[in-house]
């Protein structure tokens, strides 16, 4: 009698447990079809790499301003020297380097001018330096291309909507056109006129091509959400090597003279 009621209690034990174990399976079903969210429904191999793109892309800058050039003529062959308005018209390419600077390559057209008293030897003169002689009115006109590799660095974060910004770089300066036109100051008469009369004392790859130090500040409105942005800038250029200027290229002049530049621009950054 004993032993059948062990068996049922057994019995009973073991239909408990079962019965317990199917609800649970039930309610885990149950609870995974309701959140879904729960579970992972892909693959481990359709899962791909996270990946987070670079903010920063590539951007073009266009600028045109207004120049202003800084002569530094001999005091012993030259006087009256005057600089003449010019302008500057660019294009360079903003890369995005480190966390927030930018390196800067493109192009620059620049013309400016100037003029001063000097001599004119003819060909065939003999040369007598006399201040009496200083009586030549000589006006050139100088179109150059900058080839600029600069660094630029905000002062603030270019997700705000204003910035400051610095910029500093090397330049190659190319002389590719010059005019003179030399007229007698004291009675008009027209004297001469040409072209090629420029060359570089401490030329790079050709006799027109030198070096020259930029120094920049600038103002950036910015538009965060397309990465755009307008700016005004003040540039200057500091030339390393004197230019010589011979004249008629037949040595009616040898006079050289330093050149620096300052610039205000102003651009747009798409």
């Amino acid at each position: 009698m004993n032993h059948s009621r062990n068996h049922y209690s057994k019995l009973s034990i073991v239909s408990w447990a079962l019965c317990s174990s199917f609800f649970v399976l039930y309610s885990s079903c149950s609870l995974a079809q309701d959140f879904p969210s729960l579970f992972h429904q892909h693959k481990f191999n359709q899962v791909g790499a996270q990946t987070f793109p670079n903010k920063r892309a590539w951007k073009t800058r266009l600028d045109a301003g207004l120049v202003f050039g800084y002569y530094n003529f001999d005091p012993h062959y030259t006087n009256a020297a005057q600089r003449s308005g010019g302008y500057t018209l660019g294009a360079k390419e903003e890369i995005p380097i480190l966390r927030s600077g930018s390196f800067l390559i493109g192009f620059d057209y620049v013309s400016e001018g100037a003029s001063f008293n000097s001599y004119f030897f003819a060909p065939g003169y003999s040369v007598f330096y006399s201040p009496a002689e200083e009586i030549y009115t000589h006006t050139l006109t100088i179109e150059e291309f900058h080839f600029p590799v600069e660094y630029k660095f905000p002062f603030t974060p270019e997700t705000r909507l204003r910035t400051f910004y610095g910029l500093i770089g090397w330049d190659y300066r190319l002389l590719i056109y010059d005019n003179v036109t030399v007229v007698n100051s004291q009675n008009g008469n027209f004297i001469f006129e040409g072209q090629n009369n420029l060359n570089c004392l401490y030329h790079i790859f050709s006799n027109q091509g030198s070096a020259m130090i930029v120094f920049a500040l600038g103002y950036q409105r910015n538009f965060p959400a397309h990465g755009n942005a307008w700016f005004i800038e003040f540039n200057y250029r500091y030339g390393v090597s004197p230019i010589i200027y011979t004249g008629n290229n037949m040595g009616s002049n040898n006079v050289q003279f330093t050149l620096n530049t300052l610039s205000l621009k102003v651009g747009i950054k798409i």
